[in-house]
């Protein structure tokens, strides 16, 4: 079984602050109530999409180990095979769902906030491309004896393993150190993010 490396907890940001401002022109002047959308702190977005990501890698985990577990389970060799290809299926029903939480994430205006957002956008296809051409590679191989097994989950746990790889921001190679530092000093984001170390 893979070690679970990530303890789940999604902690998108909440939606916008409403403030309420009261007009007081007259005695039927009705209460004015207007909606500002307060400003997001670099650490409150790097723990935003350190949840993001945290949540589905622990997703992600929890696939993998159970088609690990099927094919272990498994009674022939054309079983094997196949609960190893199921795994594959449902993992790649994950790229939709992360990339719905990155729509959701509210981040700082402007650079550098928007070279992580164009990291994480593009990662569910990335994600996708990766676990299709494994798939595929698995598929070619056939049934698996049990003499096999071993190799085979293994590669099938490779695999996994470069998907995760594949949508963690390089948040080490920003220019910005307020960035970085939020990114660092965040502990959702440890091994969620490319830290440099």
């Amino acid at each position: 079984m893979v070690r679970r490396r990530r303890r789940a907890r999604a902690r998108l940001l909440a939606a916008a602050f409403t403030v309420v401002a009261v007009a007081c022109t007259g005695d039927d002047t009705e209460p004015v109530a207007s909606t500002t959308s307060s400003p997001v702190e670099p650490a409150a977005a790097a723990k935003a999409v350190c949840g993001a990501l945290r949540t589905w890698d622990n997703h992600v985990t929890e696939i993998a180990n159970a088609a690990a577990h099927e094919t272990t389970e498994a009674t022939s060799d054309a079983a094997r095979a196949a609960a190893l290809l199921a795994g594959f299926d449902r993992l790649l029903e994950t790229p939709d769902e992360f990339a719905a939480a990155v729509a959701e994430l509210r981040l700082p205006e402007g650079d550098p906030w928007s070279t992580i957002r164009s990291e994480l956008l593009a990662a569910p296809e990335a994600v996708r491309a990766e676990l299709v051409d494994e798939r595929a590679d698995l598929a070619a191989v056939g049934p698996i004896s049990a003499d096999d097994e071993r190799g085979r989950v293994s590669q099938f746990f490779n695999a996994v393993e470069k998907s995760l790889s594949l949508v963690e921001p390089r948040t080490h190679r920003s220019p910005d150190a307020e960035l970085r530092a939020a990114f660092r000093d965040e502990p959702e984001c440890r091994h969620v993010v490319q830290s440099g170390q």
